[in-house]
């Protein structure tokens, strides 16, 4: 059942994409200028597609480059912040045992 399924799908496809790589009627019966000047106008909006194409990617890339250099920006803040709260947590231990011994000295 699967076996006859797929040789029909895949016969079905090969009969559906003859017409699609067959030559358009519409260009066949052209004069010769206008599919020149259709070729060029074509080329030129391939090559304008092709420099957006081009100029996005570097864009990509630099935004890319950017990305990890604040990711690795963000790491050393994180890692900085972690050593000043761990510093903060040791003063204010050292006054609370400071202020603990100055009420047992009064007392």
């Amino acid at each position: 059942m699967k076996k006859t399924l797929l040789i029909g799908l895949f016969a079905v496809m090969g009969i559906g994409t003859q017409p699609i790589f067959a030559q358009d009627v519409q260009y066949r019966t052209m004069p010769q200028e206008q599919l020149d000047s259709m070729e060029q106008t074509a080329a030129a909006d391939y090559d304008a597609i092709k420099k957006q194409v081009s100029d996005t990617k570097s864009k990509m890339k630099a935004a890319k480059k950017e990305y990890t250099d604040f990711k690795k920006q963000y790491k050393e803040l994180c890692k900085e912040e972690k050593q000043r709260k761990e510093a903060l947590k040791k003063i204010r231990k050292a006054m609370e045992l400071r202020k603990k011994l100055g009420d047992l000295s009064h007392s």
